[in-house]
């Protein structure tokens, strides 16, 4: 440890040093860089331009960002070495927040924005795509979210992308698409997958379910509560590969993100300028010229006698930067041992060779053949833990040990130590403390699996994994959604609460008794967005109750999506917790089941927007309603905001209880407004 802190301590130490300037690529970056500008919208306005260097063992990586001088516009991108663009995302500044509101352009016309962005920015793009919606649009920026499903050879690939669209001003904000040009594909169609009964068979063989306490904690009774379920043995990265029908450990431990920096030669202006480039943009490549290698820079700390880097560890990632408050590049270097067990961390200057930072893994100095580490002692366990252990189980796959109450795994519970040469370095303990629900009459585990597939598409995919030769797209079977628990009795699915999954979760909001209704398709847009309520059914004829009220206004003057969960306390609980922070509603007024009316809505809406300031004065207001004498300015306000109206006779009806319809209507035309 002592020899640690000395290096540390003598981090400004200058290496001695000859540069070589060999694996620079400042010509490559100026490359990428013709053939991404015209692709993203670059115009002359942005006069600030900075650039990062990646190398992996896929290739070079650029990441690119321009901006005005004045900060309010911003365009950042990153490129692979053969022009393709893996992320974009674009910033203008706005006049600021001026509340919740609902797109202007219809999801349509949003997601034509999308598709043809993406043909424009990545015509070379080698594999299919399909570009499909993701959510409702957001009604805090009025970004439409879209994902981005990859296909190679046919079959889906797990990682998607994403692009989100800029539904006022018509542009796209966002962008990110799966690529690696190294990735060896093993297979040719989805012709030769073993099928979905087969690899049903292997699941149930090879990967299985297992009983285990699961938990959350409740709100409502203010305890962590522990219920039994199967799940999946083993579940993290393990599938069952479509081609083989064995167990396929998915890697997604991406180990060779190293860098580069540099370059060969100085650029020509004439030939930037030719070449489209801006005087900042060139000035960039120059600056990247004449930085000292990587190669360089990982040899120079490893000659550099002060440092006593042991010459078997491996630059894993150079990672190369610029510090624009110091107009300096630095280099972030990463180094391992071949068995990637010790590391160095190492900031140095890019041009200098300066040591900025720099520190080396506990007990290095030591070979590490001498070196023992342990996980398991069931000595040390029963003197820390004493009669507790007796239900820790010793884990080989995760080095812990898990603990077992009535035969099932309880997944918060566990131990870990490790021993170094005999001696305990790291210890953890959990136990939860509580009494376990009974598991006598569950099914098995096979029985289990049978009712999960029953209920879940097991389909193939495909997945990137990472091996001793490289990346490699492999199709496995998974299941299609995210509910991965079985309740052991009944064989529903079941969610982190013990909740029974219908399925209707996950599907738009729709309801059976609004068709004809002259509110219709106030619910239906509102619904788009994921406000309204749950079950089916909107119910538009009954009124509204206090609690109700509460929940859609406090959730979507947030700018939050909300369905109304029929007897949730903790969401009634959450919406009047909002609305007394946010002033809506006021010492003494909380009444659950109270019926509202339209004066009282008024009141609520005003407040949520935050203009009850202004609107308290009712001397100063006139409305065209005969029948209001009291809360003028609130419902003055929202008449010239357009939100609210009176009847055919010109009356407002301020005392009339309002219908879950009108005050969707009243929702719909603040978001509109």
């Amino acid at each position: 440890m002592k020899k640690i802190v000395s290096l540390i301590a003598a981090a400004a130490v200058m290496m001695g040093f000859t540069s070589a300037f060999a694996d620079n690529n400042a010509d490559e970056l100026q490359k990428v860089l013709v053939s991404v500008k015209p692709r993203v919208g670059v115009t002359d306005e942005y006069t600030e331009f900075t650039s990062r260097t990646f190398a992996t063992d896929s290739g070079n990586s650029y990441m690119f960002n321009w901006r005005t001088e004045d900060g309010d516009k911003n365009i950042s991108v990153t490129a692979y070495e053969d022009g393709v663009i893996t992320s974009y995302n674009s910033y203008e500044s706005s006049d600021g927040y001026d509340g919740p509101k609902m797109a202007s352009m219809p999801k349509e016309d949003a997601k034509a924005i999308a598709e043809s962005f993406e043909d424009k920015i990545n015509p070379d793009y080698p594999y299919e795509t399909e570009i499909f919606e993701r959510g409702s649009a957001s009604l805090y920026d009025g970004v439409r979210n879209f994902g981005i499903t990859v296909y190679i050879n046919g079959v889906p690939l797990s990682e998607t992308g994403s692009i989100g669209v800029d539904t006022v001003r018509g542009t796209v904000t966002s962008y990110s698409v799966w690529y690696d040009p190294t990735a060896a594909v093993d297979y040719e169609s989805a012709d030769t997958f073993i099928g979905a009964d087969a690899a049903k068979s292997a699941y149930k063989e090879k990967l299985g379910m297992e009983l285990v306490y699961s938990s959350f904690y409740d709100y409502d009774s203010d305890k962590l509560t522990f219920y039994p379920a199967y799940v999946q043995k083993s579940s993290y990265g393990r599938y069952i590969n479509a081609l083989t029908g064995e167990v396929e450990d998915i890697n997604r431990n991406y180990q060779v993100f190293t860098s580069g920096g540099g370059a060969t030669a100085n650029m020509k202006a004439e030939d930037a300028l030719e070449s489209g480039l801006s005087p900042r943009e060139i000035e960039e490549i120059d600056n990247i010229n004449g930085l000292i290698s990587k190669a360089d820079i990982e040899k120079q700390i490893k000659d550099n006698k002060t440092l006593a880097v042991p010459s078997d560890m491996k630059a894993e990632r150079v990672n190369l930067y610029k510090d624009t408050s110091e107009d300096t590049y630095f280099y972030n270097i990463s180094m391992t041992a071949s068995d990637n067990d010790k590391y160095v961390r190492v900031t140095a200057n890019a041009k200098t060779g300066e040591i900025i930072s720099f520190s080396m893994s506990r007990d290095y100095d030591v070979n590490e053949k001498d070196i023992e580490y342990t996980y398991k002692n069931d000595d040390v366990l029963k003197a820390l833990a004493g009669g507790k252990a007796d239900e820790y189980v010793y884990n080989e796959e995760t080095s812990g040990y898990d603990r077992y109450v009535n035969g099932a795994r309880v997944e918060r519970d566990g131990a870990y130590m490790t021993l170094t040469n005999g001696v305990l370095t790291n210890y953890s303990i959990t136990y939860s403390d509580v009494e376990f629900p009974s598991v006598e009459g569950v099914m098995t585990a096979d029985e289990a699996a049978d009712a999960f597939f029953a209920q879940m598409e097991y389909k193939p995919v495909c997945m990137e994994t990472y091996r001793e030769d490289g990346a490699h797209i492999v199709p496995v079977y998974a299941y299609d959604g995210s509910y991965t628990s079985v309740n052991p009795f009944t064989g529903k699915l079941i969610d982190w609460r013990n909740q029974e999954v219908t399925g209707a979760e996950d599907e738009p909001l729709s309801y059976s008794d609004i068709s004809g209704h002259y509110a219709e398709s106030y619910i239906n847009a509102l619904a788009e967005y994921g406000i309204g309520f749950e079950g089916g059914s909107f119910k538009p004829d009954e009124k509204i109750t206090q609690s109700d009220l509460l929940t859609l206004l406090t959730f979507v003057s947030g700018g939050e999506s909300v369905i109304v969960r029929y007897g949730s306390t903790e969401q009634i609980d959450a919406a009047y917790s909002r609305a007394a922070a946010g002033n809506i509603i006021k010492d003494g007024e909380r009444d659950d089941d109270a019926v509202i009316t339209r004066e009282m809505a008024s009141v609520y809406l005003i407040r949520a927007i935050g203009a009850e300031e202004y609107a308290k004065y009712d001397d100063i207001y006139v409305t065209p309603y005969s029948d209001v004498t009291e809360n003028k300015g609130y419902i003055a306000l929202l008449t010239a905001m357009g939100v609210v109206k009176g009847d055919e006779n010109g009356s407002f009806n301020p005392k009339r209880e309002i219908t879950r319809a009108e005050f969707a209507v009243m929702l719909y035309n603040y978001l509109n407004r």
